[in-house]
């Protein structure tokens, strides 16, 4: 086996905890929604999660903050709403200690599904964006969604290694885990919640250990 050469990580739950992305999905959209349509709140996050779920995350437009408030006639800016929602991002207890210890031994890199509007404002907000070398919106960098191989194959040759020299860590099972395995980059599959028994499986990042 080839040496590690690059750690990549998955950034919403793997770096930073699901309290962001759920204030905006669902709760700050159903709000507005409730609000436009004049309903109850319950009834605006079933209509508005049934939207969500006829897309799905396989699709380029569950990512697309545009494309949602234009579905659903919420008159309000993008970022407006997003920023709205920036004091609920937060890392996981793990992560600065593990990135400290792959810092000055691995290039380090994130791949996120995430939009860039997204992305870059967790960055910056949870202040980690010197520890990596580059991140990676698949959604915005290359129009695509990480269950499509070429997204990690595009990045592999933007970063001049092999499948094989590339470690990537995340929390879905298929776009972190059995997508990058069938090319050949080494993979794990970080559960939180310690439900999953296979193989190459971890609870935290501080379980990573790396030669």
């Amino acid at each position: 086996m080839k040496e590690i050469k690059v750690v990549s990580f998955d950034l919403d739950g793997t770096l930073t905890d699901s309290s962001f992305a759920n204030s905006v999905w669902l709760e700050a959209i159903p709000k507005l929604y409730a609000t436009k349509n004049k309903i109850s709140i319950n009834l605006a996050k079933r209509e508005v999660f049934n939207n969500y779920n006829k897309i799905g995350n396989e699709k380029l437009e569950w990512y697309n903050i545009t494309f949602w408030l234009e579905r659903f006639n919420l008159d309000i800016a993008p970022k407006e709403l997003i920023y709205s929602c920036k004091n609920k991002i937060c890392l996981f207890d793990d992560v600065i200690t593990t990135l400290n210890k792959l810092k000055s031994r691995k290039r380090l890199i994130i791949i996120s599904n995430a939009r860039r509007e997204f992305a870059d404002l967790e960055i910056k907000q949870t202040k980690i964006g010197s520890y990596f070398e580059k991140i990676f919106s698949a959604t915005s960098d290359f129009n695509s969604t990480k269950n499509i191989p070429e997204v990690y194959i595009n990045i592999c040759k933007i970063c001049k290694i092999s499948p094989s020299e590339m470690l990537h860590i995340g929390d879905d099972y298929k776009f972190d885990f059995e997508v990058p395995s069938k090319l050949g980059i080494n993979s794990l599959f970080l559960d939180r919640k310690a439900i999953e028994k296979r193989k190459f499986v971890v609870k935290r990042l501080d379980e990573i250990s790396i030669k």
